[in-house]
Formats: structure tokens, C-alpha cells, sequence
């Protein structure tokens, strides 16, 4: 049965949404109340799982669990590892007891303990670094970055003399979390990414006479290690990790090069849980947007208002075609802003949750080549072309958001060194206002610009000597003045919905209302399905069809849809009078999707769903007025 939901403050309110959407699936294998909602991965995993068998799922919690609760989850589990900063736990659980689980005082929501995924020498120049690192003096001395990544090799001679901490968390073992290994000089043995963002922050430049020295060159670095097995869980006890040793360390900023694929914002899912948790505590978090490149592809950890998202810019000062976007009718008078989200730290405006912060250098980073790993070893052909033959050993050219965000993380760095007083909202507000607007880029794919370093570090040093409240006064008014340009820049929409369904199988058709009144003047859909099953042989297609109040196909909207390789499709139609069309029946209108098969798909069996995680199709509309 398709679940209908039509909010008017869709992402303000995408936290309801997507606790809706989880609970509404839940209720369908087991409707009695108050139990915690299961994500879409953990309701398609129970219904899929042998009776006998066990998941493993990390639950939130609405505290840092208590000896009683650790026992209460314990009692229920193969194995259990409650967090010790964290309100969350990991669970090896009897399918059977799932239900039981759903229903302990304290747990806010199960989630599947699934795998994420990594988003994979001009930056100092389109960052502007030159006059705060040596007019300034400003290097990110005194502060700590972490780096949570695949992990880190501190034998690197430019990352050597920045070493805080090396730690490589745990895999999910048969037994049992496996107790993380510390004091690792190199716990980055896969892939090198994280080799590389540990130089884009913070590397000294050492062997190669400081051209490629990392942003805050004077940064220590603590490694934080998941591997190439990223999940929900390590990521998690990663961030708990951090917290249980900032003080240790100074650890004041960390930066994630990785997630995952568009899903509305939900303040109960584990990681989200973890990153307010962090920032909380004083430490600035960032995300990547992303690698999908279209709009409403945003990194969903990127989107919490607590974190700074960061996307790529272009050697050339724009934002690459691979950086993921936002969602453009996500502004204030859209009534998309996030405002009710608790803990939002912005202030004094909210221009939504899907955005990013800033732009950084993201495309072809040449940083620290980590030893005996797979992607540098596959860049060699490469970079020998491109670098000279000295730098070849010891660096290596990637791009991304995952490059782009440490680029931020070390400019932070600066900013904290030149003012260690800010908060992180403050970071945050430092870096957005001070931006460079990059001309032509809707602010859903830029933000607030190209960030720009000297201007950020000689902002932060005039807060310096104020006081708490002068400071944060004076950046309330440089952010209202800068939220007052940005929304002087947009096409504002005068109806904003959006809708979520679980996709019923391979026969799907969902269909929802729209008002459309008379004058309007555009009409804009954004959605983005789910991966299709691993079974149904070839990427099926979805079909839009919009119909207006008299349910006839309005014209042009086939010719006008746009679906990206991430699967997210745009369709942007102009309502503007036309000779070539007569004038539509203004009023209710409907937007029906269906799932188009290719040739030579499967016909009957099981469901899609039966055979992935069941998800759901998240649709943005909006109606914009006549001018």
C-alpha cells in the first residue's frame, strides 16, 4: 500500500519525514505503538533474514546508555558495545528479539549496520592562503585535526612530524567489536584515501620543499581509521573515540570524506546522533557533499545544520560537474529551512539544510601518497605525467568532495588558531561570510562561495579580543547581511511540497497532488529513486507524467526530464503562455511516477524489493508564481 505524506516545510520538517516513513514501514510487520522506528535497510533485512539468524544494527539512544540499559541490550543481543560518549550501541541481535529491541525505553530508532562509501597544487592560490600564512603568521598552530577516513601513514615524511595519534577502529567481528588497535604508524593499508586528505589538511610539504604542503601546514593530525569496511558502527565509535580524547589531543576540528546516497535528513540516525554529539562538545565537524553531481544528490550527513558540507571547486574557481547539490527550492520564504530541527546552532537566518557550506579546491589535489595501496599504485601512469619524477614517491593527484573538505578542515585550522575562542557554529558563520560568490553557480551547488582564507583568518582575528557576545553579535549581522544577498539572488518559490514512498516493487506507480494557480509561471520536480535491485539485470527508468486540472498530459514535460547516472531526475517546466500550446487548466494538478522496465526484465517472481533494501522515492515540487 503506497504511504502518501504532502508537506508545505518538507525538508524543514524532513526529520518528521523520515521518522514517519520508518515508523509507517515498521507498522506493518508488527502495528502495536511505541515501538522505535526501523530504517528502510533493517525492515528489508528482518523480513528477508533466516527466523533463526541474527543482524547486526547500531540503535540510538536518547541518552548515553546507563549500566542498566548496556544490560538490558545485553540480555538481548549475541554480543552488544555500547558507546561511552555517544547516545548510541552495537548489536548482534536474534532476528527474534528485534521486536523486543524496538521496545526498550531509551532506544530512539534500530538502523542497519550497512557499508558507506568514500567520496572520492592551486589551492593555496583559489583559497587565498598566501597573506594569513605569511603576512599573518597563521599556519593552524595549536590545533588538532582528526582525520576519519580509511587511516592514515604517519611514515610519510610530511605527515610524520604532525602525529598526535594513529588508531584503526574495529570491524564487526564474529565475537564482537575487536578492541582498536592504537599507536599505529601506518593504519592506512588499502586504499590511500586517507592518506591524501591527512596531507590536503595539514602535511608539512616535507619532500617536496613545501609545494605541496597541506593548508594549515603547522596542524598536528590524529588519525582515526575505519579501513575500506566503512559502516555505520565504525564510523560511530570513531566519533566516540574522538570525544573520549579531545582533550587528550586538542582535538578541535574532524573532517569525513565520506558517506552516503540522498536521503532526507533524520536527526535520529546514529551518525547524526554522533556528529550533534561532537559539535556539541566544541569541535568542528565537516562532511563532503558528495560525488553524484546533480541537484537533490547531497550527502545526507553533510545536511545536519550542526556540520559544515563542502563541495568541489574547479581548478578554475567554479564547482565541478561532479559535486553533488542541494535542493534549490530549499530557501527561507520556501519555508524549507530546517527551523525546527532541535540543536539547530544557526543563526540568525536558516536557509535550509540542503546546501553547502562553502566551495574548495576538489579537482586534481596532488597530497601525501600513502605506501603500498591500491589507488595511488593505479595513478602512477598518471602522475608521472604530471609530476615531476621527484614528487612521484610521495605524492599523488586525486579529486573529489573528499578533497575539497580537508581543504576546509585545514582553513579552519586558521581560523582557530587566529581566534581559538569560536564555537563551531561560529567556524562555520567565519568561513560562509567571508566566501567569494562564484558568478553563474546556483547556491545550491556552491553555498556561499569559494571560500577564502585570508579573509576568514583576518575576521577571526578581529573577534579575537571581544567578548562572547560582541563576537557573536557582530557575526549574526555579517551573516544577516550575507543571508540577505544570497536571498536577493534566488527565484523564491510560492508552493513548496514534497512526498515519500516506499517503492512497492517492480510494478511501481505513485501519484500525488500539486496546486498549481493561475500565473504560475514554473513548475519544478526533483526525485530520486532507489539503486535498483542487483537481479533486475539493467537500470530501470522512472516516468513522470504531470497532468493538469483536467487531467490532460501537459505539454512538454517528457521532453524536459532530466536523469542523472545517480538516478536523481529533474524536470523544469516553464508555464509561460505559448502559441504552440493552449493555456492549462489551472488548479489541482498531478504528478504520477511510474517505473519503466527495460526489455527483457523479469516478469513476475518476487518483488525488487525483495531481493534490496526496501527504499523509498523522495520527490520535491515546487510551484513557482507568476513575476
Amino acid at each position: 500500500m503506497s504511504l502518501v505524506r504532502r508537506f508545505q516545510h518538507f525538508f524543514v520538517t524532513a526529520a518528521v519525514l523520515a521518522s514517519v516513513l520508518a515508523t509507517a514501514s515498521a507498522s506493518r510487520a508488527n502495528p502495536r505503538p511505541r515501538a522505535a522506528p526501523l530504517d528502510a535497510f533493517t525492515l528489508a533485512a528482518w523480513e528477508a533474514a533466516d527466523p533463526h539468524g541474527t543482524l547486526d544494527v547500531v540503535v540510538s539512544l536518547d541518552r548515553v546508555a546507563s549500566p542498566a540499559l548496556e544490560h538490558q541490550l545485553a540480555g538481548l543481543a549475541v554480543w552488544s558495545a555500547a558507546f561511552h560518549h555517544v547516545p548510541a550501541a552495537g548489536l548482534r541481535i536474534p532476528v527474534q528479539q528485534l521486536e523486543s529491541l524496538r521496545r526498550v525505553p531509551g532506544v530512539r530508532g534500530v538502523y542497519l549496520d550497512r557499508r558507506l562509501r568514500f567520496d572520492t597544487d592551486d589551492s593555496h592560490r583559489l583559497l587565498n592562503t598566501g597573506p594569513a600564512e605569511w603576512a599573518a603568521g597563521v599556519t593552524g598552530h595549536g590545533v588538532t585535526i582528526a582525520v576519519l577516513d580509511t587511516g592514515v601513514d604517519f611514515t610519510h615524511p610530511d605527515l610524520a612530524p604532525a602525529m598526535r595519534a594513529n588508531v584503526k577502529m574495529a570491524a564487526l567481528g564474529e565475537g564482537g567489536p575487536v578492541v582498536p588497535l592504537s599507536d599505529v604508524p601506518n593504519s592506512d593499508t588499502s586504499s590511500g584515501h586517507g592518506t591524501h586528505v591527512a596531507g590536503v589538511a595539514a602535511g608539512r610539504g616535507t619532500a617536496s620543499e613545501g609545494r605541496h604542503r597541506g593548508i594549515a601546514p603547522g596542524a598536528d593530525l590524529v588519525g582515526v581509521g575505519t579501513g575500506e569496511a566503512i559502516s555505520i558502527f565504525n564510523v560511530v565509535e570513531g566519533f566516540d573515540w574522538i570525544l573520549g580524547h579531545k582533550d587528550q589531543y586538542g582535538i578541535r576540528i574532524v573532517t569525513n570524506s565520506w558517506g552516503t546516497g540522498f536521503a532526507p535528513f533524520d536527526p535520529a540516525d546514529p551518525i547524526q546522533v554522533a556528529t550533534k554529539t561532537v559539535a556539541a562538545a566544541g569541535i568542528v565537524v565537516l562532511f563532503a557533499m558528495g560525488n553524484d553531481g546533480h541537484e537533490m544528490t547531497m550527502n545526507p550527513y553533510a545536511a545536519a545544520p550542526w556540520v559544515i558540507p563542502v563541495a568541489a571547486g574547479s581548478q578554475a574557481g567554479g564547482v565541478t560537474d561532479f559535486s553533488s547539490g542541494g535542493i534549490e527550492a530549499d530557501t527561507l520564504s520556501g519555508a524549507f529551512a530546517g527551523a525546527e530541527v532541535q540543536g539547530d546552532p544557526r543563526r540568525p537566518f536558516h536557509l535550509g539544510l540542503y546546501h553547502p557550506s562553502v566551495t574548495a579546491p576538489g579537482e586534481d589535489i596532488v597530497s601525501t601518497r600513502a605506501r603500498s595501496t591500491i589507488l595511488p599504485a593505479l595513478a602512477l601512469s598518471r602522475d608521472a605525467m604530471t609530476l615531476p619524477p621527484a614528487d612521484v614517491p610521495w605524492y599523488t593527484t586525486m579529486s573529489g568532495t573528499s578533497m575539497a573538505t580537508p581543504e576546509i578542515a585545514g582553513l579552519a585550522a586558521l581560523v582557530l588558531e587566529a581566534d581559538p575562542g569560536l564555537t563551531p557554529p561560529e567556524v562555520r558563520s567565519v568561513l560562509e561570510v567571508t566566501a567569494r560568490p562564484i558568478p553563474g553557480v546556483p547556491f545550491h551547488k556552491q553555498g556561499y562561495g569559494y571560500a577564502d582564507a585570508s579573509a576568514a583568518v583576518e575576521l577571526a582575528r578581529s573577534l579575537r579580543d571581544r567578548s562572547p557576545a560582541d563576537a557573536g553579535a557582530a557575526l549574526d549581522a555579517l551573516q544577516a547581511q550575507r543571508d540577505r544577498q544570497v536571498l536577493g539572488g534566488l527565484d523564491h518559490p510560492s508552493t513548496t511540497l514534497a512526498f515519500a514512498d516506499p517503492v512497492p516493487g517492480l510494478a511501481a506507480e505513485m501519484s500525488h497532488p500539486v496546486m498549481v494557480p493561475e500565473g504560475s509561471r514554473r513548475l519544478k520536480v526533483v526525485f530520486k529513486g532507489p539503486e535498483d535491485a542487483p537481479l533486475v539485470g539493467s537500470v530501470s527508468n522512472w516516468e513522470l507524467t504531470v497532468s493538469d486540472a483536467s487531467g490532460r498530459t501537459v505539454d512538454g514535460s517528457a521532453a524536459m526530464t532530466e536523469r542523472s547516472p545517480s538516478g536523481a531526475t529533474t524536470l523544469d517546466l516553464s508555464l509561460r503562455p505559448q502559441a504552440t500550446r493552449p493555456p492549462p487548466a489551472w488548479g489541482t494538478w498531478r504528478l504520477t511516477l511510474r517505473r519503466i522496465m527495460p526489455v527483457g526484465a523479469p516478469v513476475g517472481g518476487p518483488p525488487a524489493d525483495d531481493v534490496a533494501p526496501r527504499q523509498t522515492m523522495a520527490m520535491v515540487a515546487a510551484v513557482f508564481g507568476a513575476s
